[in-house]
């Protein structure tokens, strides 16, 4: 049997979500006798890291991503005598010489008209617009739906009610990184994120982007009215420039508190189990997550998590976070004087962090992703 995995873009410096859920997938794919797999990536050779596994053989072409998925993508799986293409990252090609499985993370951009959100950029609204049209017009066309929390699995069942009569959905959860863990941080290891990203110790994390469903404004907001009443407290935002959080603050906010407003830009995810547990608390309240990875780095760091009360964070995090009305800015900011001055509840909430965040593992995901791939072939 031959496996075509779609993950194009494992190989990109700067990572996000997906990105990670496809690499770890591949890294942890168990050895099935008579299986070979095969990884799609869009990517010059020069990019390509062709020692990732051994046992795997990747496939790299640079292509504009339409072009790349619709055309290359399906010619390279007929080319190869593909049994199954497992398409990570909720597109798919139309036309496939054989079955596919889609991995649908979420459906946020079928909720809204991407064209209509003023909020996002004009690469998000393309993207959003592509991965629109695809799973509205075309989802018929693909064999199996996995998708990542019980949450996500029955909002695409509800919007999509026929089609999930005669097409499988399957909920497999994402798993957690084996670098994130609570051991004691070193001095050297302080020292280096340290003098890399200029921060010391008393600090809240929130890993921001600019995709209004990340609720970075209203969270901002928040830590605002938290520092008024906590003078030693600062805020480390990573992946957003100082410009957008500039806009994203009142306009007559004291520079006190703006100095305490840090923007690190991209954090490498190596140094962010460091950074983690160099911190006091870990801050999550998006409007939307299908899953919220983040929130299992941060419990399995032992570090206090802050979520909202909305989507699947309920579902992952349960009773081992705060959770807050994202929309609510009083509420985080009350969460965060918790985290910030209750000794008691922060250990509580390390305690029981640890062992939900011990729950998930990538290995885990990736031979659930295997049982199917033998099943349903």
């Amino acid at each position: 049997m031959k496996i075509g995995i779609e993950a194009q873009r494992i190989f990109r410096e700067k990572k996000h979500g997906m990105d990670f859920v496809a690499l770890e997938l591949v890294k942890n794919l168990p050895k099935v006798e008579g299986t070979e797999y095969f990884i799609f990536v869009n990517a010059k050779l020069s990019e390509v890291n062709f020692g990732l596994r051994e046992d795997i053989q990747i496939v790299a072409k640079k292509l504009p991503y339409p072009l790349w998925e619709q055309i290359w993508l399906p010619i390279q799986s007929k080319k190869l005598n593909i049994n199954v293409l497992h398409c990570t990252a909720n597109t798919f090609p139309i036309v496939s010489p054989c079955k596919v499985f889609l991995t649908l993370h979420d459906i946020i951009f079928i909720e809204t008209n991407p064209l209509k959100n003023g909020d996002y950029s004009a690469y998000q609204k393309l993207g959003n617009l592509y991965r629109r049209i695809l799973v509205k017009y075309f989802l018929k066309n693909v064999d199996h739906i996995i998708t990542v929390s019980d949450f996500e699995l029955n909002n695409i069942k509800a919007r999509f009610q026929r089609l999930s009569e005669t097409i499988t959905i399957n909920r497999i959860y994402n798993g957690v990184g084996e670098h994130f863990e609570s051991s004691t941080l070193t001095v050297e290891e302080k020292n280096r994120i340290e003098e890399k990203y200029g921060v010391k110790q008393d600090f809240v994390v929130f890993l921001g982007n600019t995709d209004p469903k990340k609720n970075t404004k209203n969270t901002l907001n928040a830590f605002v009215e938290f520092a008024k009443n906590n003078v030693e407290a600062r805020l480390v935002v990573g992946d957003l420039a100082g410009n957008f959080l500039n806009n994203c603050l009142p306009a007559d906010l004291e520079e006190g508190i703006r100095s305490r407003i840090i923007p690190l830009g991209y954090i490498e995810n190596k140094d962010l189990p460091i950074l983690l547990k160099m911190s006091r608390a870990f801050l999550y309240p998006s409007q939307r997550e299908s899953f919220g990875i983040p929130l299992l780095e941060g419990m399995s760091c032992g570090v206090p998590v802050i979520t909202s009360n909305t989507s699947s964070m309920p579902e992952i995090a349960q009773e081992a976070a705060i959770l807050v009305d994202p929309n609510n800015k009083n509420e985080i900011a009350n969460a965060l004087e918790q985290v910030w001055n209750n000794k008691s509840l922060v250990e509580t909430l390390i305690s029981k962090g640890k062992q939900r965040g011990a729950s998930f593992s990538w290995s885990k995901m990736a031979k659930q992703y295997a049982t199917l791939y033998t099943q349903l072939t």
